[in-house]
């Protein structure tokens, strides 16, 4: 399985336990996870990872904190945004969990509009992605500047 596929099914792992536990809350919540089983993803098995919640709050006061910074040194880190969205053809407005996964290779996204299935949104893109990207970004430049 390769790094894209991983962060997918792990997205839509993560989504489906979010889904069972946490409703539809207010806010965002940032999450330390660690991969058990890869191959147990695509099952959704329960043992297939190991879900840390971090911090809850505000994303982008999340982002900035020095706890987005340490949840990088887990195989992955989830980040879950809920919301509202409006369809522009219609005006219609539903309650949305959106769920990034990101690690050091890639991203993923799952967007689930309440009372809907979940939907695999690919390669997160926008100003939240980019600055969880960030988090990646500094991490590594500290790797580099280590003594060896």
């Amino acid at each position: 399985m390769n790094d894209e596929e991983l962060l997918d099914k792990l997205a839509t792992w993560l989504e489906l336990r979010l889904h069972e536990t946490a409703g539809w809350d207010t806010g965002s919540r940032l999450y330390g996870l660690t991969v058990m089983d890869p191959e147990a993803l695509g099952r959704n098995a329960d043992g297939a990872a190991r879900i840390s919640l971090l911090a809850e709050g505000d994303v982008y006061e999340l982002l900035d904190s020095p706890v987005a910074i340490a949840a990088t040194v887990f195989d992955a880190v989830g980040l879950c945004c809920f919301g509202t969205a409006t369809r522009l053809d219609t005006g219609e407005r539903s309650r949305c969990r959106t769920v990034l996964v990101v690690n050091d290779c890639g991203r993923s996204t799952v967007n689930r509009l309440q009372g809907r299935s979940p939907e695999r949104m690919g390669m997160a893109s926008g100003p939240v992605a980019e600055r969880v990207d960030l988090l990646f970004s500094a991490f590594r430049s500290t790797e580099t500047h280590r003594p060896t």
